[in-house]
């Protein structure tokens, strides 16, 4: 038998119309019928439905809604769905780590416990306790404590926990004379010449471990510093596992940490979250400072028989 034609010049009849068309045209259905360009129809999915199928429900790595704590008065033990009461630092309880509570609820809220963001869990904390310390006056955060400076020496050193000063009185003859504290600028103009001596009545705070005394010192007076002072950090395992903020204000260190936390996470939306928890916090915490002041101006009431 010989080869086909090429049937360039061919023509064909559709198997759907009955019309003429070139053969080159025409186009083959998936029934098989031969139709023309214009008649061409593909092929309809819902001919052939594919067989159903049940969704598949389960979710790798699922994480479940998030609940947030609810916000309560200081002194009140935090309200939450998660353990985290009371706060503890450093200390051993058989063989469990008491301190991981806080960092283990800021890995929780943050959804996290990659090794970068674990090492600085205590930076985290600590930086919350400062901010919460310089946000408040409370009395539980005031010391006194007594020195003597050098004969001839206009500089006089900070204790190690000192934050910022209350009062310096120097003890001349069993007399309390309290001096003025001043800017570093007044003390210079007003001693000009360090060698000038005699009874300090002005004081200032040179840097963060000095005061600076005017006039100098001409001799070795005992002094009393009433001063707010910076208590051990929680990361230090102090007071056997506790601090007064784990114990009377876990909220206010939760929110502060959490602030931190978000804050190096870059997630914005939560660092504001955070950070007006811990706002409401510091401001339960100044009431209670506003308390104490109350408190300490109605004795003093009482005892002028008023």
């Amino acid at each position: 038998m010989g080869a086909f034609a090429r049937g360039k010049n061919a023509y064909g009849i559709s198997d759907r119309s009955g019309f003429r068309y070139k053969l080159n045209s025409m186009k083959r259905e998936w029934n098989g019928s031969l139709v023309g360009p214009d008649e061409f129809d593909p092929k309809q999915p819902q001919l052939f439905p594919s067989p159903n199928a049940d969704d598949p429900q389960a979710l790798r790595n699922a994480r479940p809604d998030r609940v947030e704590p609810t916000v309560v008065s200081v002194g009140v033990p935090l309200v939450t769905e998660r353990t985290f009461t009371p706060i503890r630092g450093i200390v051993q309880v058989g063989t469990v780590t008491v301190s991981t509570t806080l960092k283990t609820a800021i890995q929780d809220y943050c959804e996290t416990s990659e090794t970068t963001f674990d090492t600085q869990l205590p930076t985290f904390i600590k930086e919350s306790e400062e901010r919460i310390l310089k946000n408040i006056e409370l009395p539980v955060f005031r010391k006194n404590v007594t020195g003597t400076a050098t004969n001839n020496n206009t500089y006089l050193s900070t204790p190690s926990d000192f934050l910022a000063p209350y009062s310096l009185a120097v003890i001349n003859s069993s007399e309390y004379n309290y001096l003025l504290f001043k800017h570093v600028s007044f003390i210079r103009s007003y001693t000009p010449n360090s060698s000038t001596t005699g009874v300090p009545k002005y004081y200032g705070l040179f840097d963060d471990t000095t005061f600076i005394l005017a006039p100098t010192p001409d001799s070795g007076y005992s002094f009393e510093l009433h001063y707010k002072y910076r208590p051990a950090s929680l990361t230090a395992g102090a007071d056997s596992g506790t601090t007064w903020l784990s114990t009377n204000a876990p909220d206010a260190l939760l929110y502060g940490t959490l602030v931190e936390a978000a804050t190096f996470l870059k997630v914005p939306e939560e660092t504001a979250q955070y950070e007006q928890r811990f706002g409401q916090a510091i401001a339960a915490l100044k009431d209670l400072g506003e308390g104490y002041g109350a408190k300490d101006e109605y004795r003093y009431d009482i005892s002028k028989g008023r």
